[in-house]
């Protein structure tokens, strides 16, 4: 199944777009309640390349598109940590590639 940016909720939503204007960089410390993420709470740290200029992911201006599998993946993680604490996304071109996270629910690590 594809899953589309207007298919996520408005705080997950909210999430992929703050990875995309991140472009380069971690969130940090990003709480999980009931699967959602609360970004307002989170630090970001920012990766800048003083040798070029990086471009922003072309989607960030559309209002709707297929998410990356990477995305997706996350999505399914939130879910999956329920309440928890993802301590470290790691964003590269916009897009989260790797997460740490803490969760009190062991069964739900994997």
């Amino acid at each position: 199944m594809t899953l589309r940016f207007t298919d996520l909720s408005t705080s997950r939503r909210a999430f992929v777009r703050r990875c995309q204007s991140l472009n380069y960089g971690s969130l940090l410390d990003v709480v999980v309640r009931n699967g959602e993420p609360a970004i307002s709470e989170c630090i970001a740290v920012v990766e800048e390349r003083l040798d070029s200029r990086e471009e922003l992911r072309p989607e960030i201006s559309l209002p709707d598109f297929t998410l990356a599998k990477e995305v997706c993946r996350l999505m399914e993680r939130l879910s999956e940590i329920g309440n928890g604490v993802i301590k470290r996304v790691e964003v590269r071109g916009g897009i989260p590639r790797k997460i740490t996270f803490s969760t009190k629910n062991t069964e739900s690590t994997r």
